[in-house]
């Protein structure tokens, strides 16, 4: 029984972590020609989209698989639309 506890628990940290990371760390190589900056940015950004992922999945960890689902198609959509901004206002 822990073991199934743990796989859903790993299943779902894994989707609300990897997204955002995947994400805004991409985001990072359309805001400069340097490769220096460029790798730098993205390790930031990529960071920083862990930080956003981490803190969806502690507001939802103890609620429903119907609040899990929720907040990641919410965040999806916040990522979606920070990509589209991101592609918009670079270079």
């Amino acid at each position: 029984m822990t073991t199934n506890k743990n796989n859903k628990e790993q299943f779902w940290i894994t989707l609300f972590i990897l997204l955002p990371v995947l994400v805004f760390g991409r985001l990072g190589t359309y805001f400069t020609d340097n490769t220096i900056f460029s790798i730098i940015l993205a390790g930031l950004l990529g960071g920083m989209g862990g930080l956003l992922g981490g803190g969806v999945y502690r507001m939802v960890k103890q609620k429903s698989n119907f609040s899990k689902i929720l907040g990641f198609v919410l965040m999806t959509i916040f990522c979606v639309f920070v990509l589209f901004v991101g592609l918009k206002y670079s270079k």
